[in-house]
């Protein structure tokens, strides 16, 4: 009985860490957002950081002068 509920557990591990995604907290874009400057356009045309429209182009989602977000060219310091 201890056997079995041990290969279920480390099953149910295996296949939980499987589907976990490779690159899960690990930027993939080098780089920070930068500086909002100026006024900007007032849409959320992405959402998190590292959001897979903009980091599939090398770019980040940032946030811009009027509080939305969009893709940005990252600034390394």
């Amino acid at each position: 009985m201890k056997v079995l509920s041990f290969i279920l557990l480390l099953c149910l591990g295996t296949f939980l860490f499987a589907s976990i995604p490779a690159e899960a907290g690990h930027p993939s874009v080098p780089g920070q957002c930068p500086k909002p400057s100026g006024a900007g356009v007032c849409a959320f045309t992405c959402s998190g950081t590292y959001d897979p429209k903009c980091t599939s182009q090398g770019l980040l989602c940032c946030k811009n002068g009027c509080g939305g977000t969009s893709c940005a060219k990252p600034v390394i310091y």
